[in-house]
């Protein structure tokens, strides 16, 4: 009998934590999921109260869907960046001769 009742003893015990884990990990999920909804709308709120402010941005749109062309890039009266070889950081031409000539055994 006291076998039984420590075997049932642990089975209980054990359901009793499990349950208990998973509460524990189910409202701390619910606590993140929640700040972090709150945290994405607050910045979303921000950034378009800021844009509100900012008269050049809004017309800057207005003539960008006004264009029927709402992904274009850069204008002519825009900064391009520089496009010379020379201000390519990752320039590997000078050492793939090295790499591409056969191999003497």
């Amino acid at each position: 009998m006291n076998k039984q009742w420590t075997r049932r003893q642990r089975g209980s015990f054990f359901l009793i934590n499990f349950l208990t884990f998973a509460l524990i990990f189910l409202l701390l999920g619910f606590i993140i999921l929640q700040l972090l909804n709150r945290s994405a709308y607050q910045e979303t709120d921000q950034s378009l109260t800021e844009m509100s402010r900012d008269e050049f941005s809004i017309n800057q749109e207005v003539q960008r869907y006004q264009g029927n062309a709402p992904l274009e890039g850069p204008k002519n009266d825009q900064a391009v960046p520089p496009t010379s070889p020379s201000s390519n950081r990752f320039r590997s031409e000078e050492h793939t001769s090295e790499l591409q000539s056969p191999m003497e055994i």
